[in-house]
This record gives C-alpha cells, sequence and structure tokens, in this order.
C-alpha cells in the first residue's frame, strides 16, 4: 500500500509541476507521448523517494543519489521515446525542475504539518 501511496504523491507532484511549466512556457499542445513521459517519469520519482528512508545516509546524500538517480532515468526514458535532445540543455532543465519540485513538495509538506499541529492542539484542547 506504501508503494501505490508515493506513486500516487510521485504524479501528484508530478502533475501539478507539469502543467505550472506548461502555463509558464505557454504551451498549448500535449502529446500523447508527454503525457505518457510525465505519467512514467512522476511515478518514478514517487517510487525512488524511498531512498530519503535510509537511515544510514544523510539527507543531502538522499538527494543528490534520487537526483542522480531521475536524470539518469530522463535520459533513458529520452531514449526510449526517441526523443533528439542535448545532454546540457537536459541537465539545466532537469536541475530547474528538479528544484521547482523540490520547492512544491517543501510547501506540501509545510502545510501538512501546519494542518497536523493545529488537530494536535484540538486534541489536546479536549483533555
Amino acid at each position: 500500500m506504501e508503494w501505490f501511496k508515493r506513486i500516487f504523491n510521485g504524479l501528484g507532484i508530478g502533475s501539478f509541476v507539469y502543467m505550472s511549466l506548461l502555463l509558464l512556457h505557454r504551451i498549448n499542445t500535449v502529446t500523447a507521448n508527454d503525457v505518457v513521459f510525465v505519467f512514467v517519469l512522476s511515478c518514478f520519482v514517487g517510487i525512488t523517494t524511498v531512498i530519503f528512508e535510509i537511515e544510514s545516509l544523510s539527507f543531502l546524500s538522499s538527494l543528490i543519489i534520487h537526483y542522480l538517480g531521475v536524470l539518469i532515468f530522463i535520459v533513458i526514458l529520452n531514449l526510449i521515446f526517441g526523443s533528439y535532445f542535448n545532454y546540457l540543455h537536459m541537465v539545466a532543465n532537469t536541475t530547474f525542475i528538479y528544484i521547482f519540485s523540490y520547492i512544491v513538495v517543501t510547501i506540501k509538506f509545510f502545510f501538512t504539518t501546519r494542518q497536523i499541529n493545529v488537530s494536535l492542539k484540538q486534541v489536546r484542547k479536549k483533555e
């Protein structure tokens, strides 16, 4: 069940980031390949967040390993989909999107933590 939760979290964040970037770049046309690419990538990103659960790794180490794994997976997906790409351009875009995604996740965690704290305060008041 936890794997599905990771996948759906990845899909939610991936979809939000993808739609935000489409809006930012004013892209009007999306192909089926684009949707499949983002879907598969988002699932992979969600699943690989398990790396952050490894206690022997620092957060920074986990973040770097996760980033490199995502970068390698993007190269593989580009090869599978037959996309022509410039490696430097791809690394720059991936880094930008990764940072943007990290900010989205951080904001999501902030609001989730805030909501949990409010709920805990309400429970404590009832006691």
